[in-house]
């Protein structure tokens, strides 16, 4: 087989605003931490069909900037053969609707677009080989925790300390996937780093690609070789930190490189390939709607707090509730600016529902792409979505022979899909992240199953 690999910078021209974190509140960034690119990976099985994987130090690309992207590349690479993942830095700008996190910026999206199209064709032109895939799986413990904590008093938070006791906490995996492409002289050309951890360390006004971009740059140092990032199954699992600062995120990076360099993998192997992939679309069902009179009390709710009415029990109910979406731990003080900001976001996405229900067009379902890349003995399915651990572990456990690592953050994103469990337990990613997404409603219980079978039917066509 062989690679090719470029990249391009896609670090914005200030001033713009970031995604990720409502209580910014769209204020404009206020500098750059870290410069912030999109990473290809040309994958030529020796037979000419090149599979273009592309890895964006952003929060997630919406369905319009996919598009925009795939036609670019189309006379190059058919769509079928393209593969566009996000890293899920919150320092990043808006490139997927996320209600009040960052304003799109038309010039931005601008840049993003030529900048992939360009690394694109640069990644095929450079296509050399033949080249060997060298992986290994690391254990790299103490980077990052589930976050869901179901809690004795019945409620669902995100806090890494809750206020009352835990009666139950998903699984983790806490493994780091590194892969590379070694040239018969035994240099690197090319590698790639999987670990499932949101990446929202770092929850400044700064641009930043958080974790997911200094890893990349010290395994590049270390190896010689430049590096791309896939996200894992994590849309329940945090990164450690204690501030959620920069120091936080680098010493995280500084243990994963201490891994990387002293641990012995708990797997490890070299291939000449193959290299094939698959995708489908499924369909997948929403929740029953509420009724009118039901989503109508909620939204005037959320706008009676965003008035400042949160001396009512209502309000301050639904102050507790603004807290969770604001990440505060429990028991902590709600800032109300963000508070109101964060109501009035969920207010004006749920009228808008309200009137898609007036115009008889809500959509009951959603249609998504799922795509599934194997290289060697190493299965990537591509799930647009922030997919939970869970999800992640049921994929590797149905092919015990083969190393599965799931990838979330495909493309285009389209928030939560929870699983059947977490939907009877609630909690934001269930009972409120839909609304930011801009979703009339979450996900079925028996939305993440479908995707799940889909998938594994998807890996069983790429290993026949």
């Amino acid at each position: 087989m062989r690679v090719g690999f470029a990249q391009a910078d896609i670090t914005p021209v200030l001033p713009i605003t970031l995604s990720g974190f409502v209580f910014r509140m769209n204020q404009p960034a206020m500098g750059v931490d870290d410069p912030l690119f999109v990473r290809a990976l040309a994958l030529d099985p020796a037979d000419g069909d090149v599979t273009l994987l592309l890895s964006f130090d952003l929060l997630g690309l919406g369905p319009e900037l996919t598009t925009r992207i795939a036609e670019g590349l189309a006379k190059h690479t058919p769509g079928d053969r393209i593969c566009l993942v996000c890293t899920h830095t919150h320092g990043a700008p808006a490139t997927v609707h996320l209600e009040s996190c960052g304003i799109p910026s038309e010039s931005y999206w601008e840049q993003v677009v030529a900048a992939a199209v360009r690394v694109g064709k640069e990644a095929t032109a450079s296509l050399s080989g033949p080249v060997t895939f060298e992986w290994q799986v690391l254990r790299a413990p103490g980077i990052s925790y589930n976050r869901r904590k179901v809690l004795a008093d019945g409620r669902v938070v995100m806090a890494r300390r809750p206020d009352a006791t835990v009666i139950k906490e998903g699984p983790l995996d806490d493994t780091l996937f590194l892969g590379r492409f070694v040239a018969r002289d035994g240099g690197a050309t090319a590698g790639i780093a999987h670990l499932a951890a949101h990446a929202c360390t770092v929850c400044s006004d700064r641009v930043t690609g958080d974790y997911p971009g200094a890893l990349c740059a010290e395994l590049s140092r270390h190896f010689g070789a430049p590096f791309l990032f896939l996200p894992g199954a994590c849309g329940d699992v945090n990164p450690e930190s204690e501030e959620m600062v920069r120091p936080d995120m680098l010493r995280n990076v500084a243990a994963m490189m201490d891994s990387v360099r002293r641990a012995e993998p708990v797997q490890s192997g070299r291939e000449n390939g193959p290299i094939s992939n698959a995708g489908d679309v499924v369909e997948l069902p929403y929740t029953r709607l509420p009724s009118v009179e039901a989503l109508g009390r909620e939204a005037a709710s959320l706008e009676r707090i965003a008035a400042g009415d949160v001396g009512s029990a209502g309000g301050r109910r639904g102050l507790s509730r603004l807290g969770n979406v604001l990440n505060v731990g429990p028991g902590a003080p709600v800032d109300l600016a963000r508070a109101q900001f964060a109501a009035q976001a969920m207010a004006v996405s749920l009228r808008r529902t309200l009137a898609q229900m007036a115009a008889g067009t809500v959509p009951r379902s959603y249609h998504f792409a799922v795509k599934v890349l194997r290289i060697g003995s190493a299965i990537f399915p591509i799930i647009p979505a922030e997919v939970f651990s869970e999800t992640g572990i049921a994929l590797a456990r149905a092919f015990p022979g083969h190393l599965v690592r799931t990838v979330g953050y495909g493309s285009p994103l389209c928030g939560y899909l929870a699983t059947a469990e977490a939907m009877k337990e609630g909690g934001y990613e269930v009972d409120d992240a839909y609304v930011f997404y801009g979703h009339p409603a979450p996900f079925s219980a028996e939305a993440e199953c479908l995707l799940t079978t889909r998938t594994i039917d998807l890996i069983a066509a790429t290993l026949s």
